[in-house]
This record gives structure tokens, sequence and C-alpha cells, in this order.
């Protein structure tokens, strides 16, 4: 097989993007005994997924898309509570975290018939007993 014939023939599907976010800044009020004070919270936060799938000339078609989450954030505390030893700042926030991988496969048989197998990852999440979140499926699809 020539590879380089046949990387030329897959079609890339139109790539997915799906990104979203937001900047928040609130004002916590703190209660001390000479008066309220006010905190100055700011988080950024954004979330999302990019995928992409190639179709062979044959038909079968493989992809997959990674979703990730990003969170970073400040709290400002004022001189009054810096005086009791709060300190002038506090980052928080773990960053860009890759949140789930994931890929797919489908297989055409017959005209009218499928056949997909996916799964998945998430890389960091584990559970008590320190197992990974592992997923996969397989499946058959008929078109009528």
């Amino acid at each position: 097989m020539d590879l380089k014939k046949f990387l030329s023939n897959l079609k890339v599907k139109t790539p997915v993007v799906n990104i979203e976010g937001s900047r928040r800044t609130n004002t916590p009020e703190v209660q001390l005994p000479q008066g309220s004070v006010f905190l100055k919270n700011r988080i950024d936060q954004a979330q999302g997924n990019v995928g992409l799938g190639v179709v062979t000339p044959s038909g079968i078609e493989f992809g997959g898309d990674v979703s990730g989450s990003y969170t970073k954030g400040e709290v400002e505390f004022p001189q009054e509570l810096q005086n009791y030893g709060a300190p002038e700042s506090e980052k928080y926030g773990g960053g860009l975290t890759v949140d789930q991988l994931q890929a797919y496969l489908n297989i055409p048989v017959t005209e009218n018939l499928d056949v997909n197998v996916s799964g998945g990852v998430n890389p960091y999440y584990r559970d008590e007993q320190g197992n990974k979140n592992v997923f996969g499926q397989v499946g058959m699809r008929y078109n009528f």
C-alpha cells in the first residue's frame, strides 16, 4: 500500500471547537468589630472541547476529541484584614487541565449497517480505590 496515496485520499471532517468562559468579580462582605470590609475576588474560567474526525475512501471514520478547563483566581484582602494577619492577596485555581480524552471508530459493514467503537479516559480522575475513569462502548447503527 502506498502510504502517501492513502493519506492524500483521507477527508478531514470539519473540526469541532466549543469553548466558553467568563471573568467574574465579586466583593464578599466580612464583618469585623469596627465594621464591614469587602474582599475583591476575581476568577477567570473557561471550558470546552476540540475534536477532529477523518474519513477514509472506503467510508471508515475515526477521530477523537479532548476536553478541558481553565480556572485561575485571586482574592485581594483590604488593609483591615491584613492587620489581622491576612495576606495582601491570595491566588487560587489549577490553571489548564485536560478533563477527558475520547476516540471513536465507525466501520461500515453494509450500505445500511455500521459498527462503532468508542472510548475515553479522564487522565487525572481517580476514585477512592485509586482506579482511573476509563469507558468504552461498542454498538451497531442500522440506517432504514
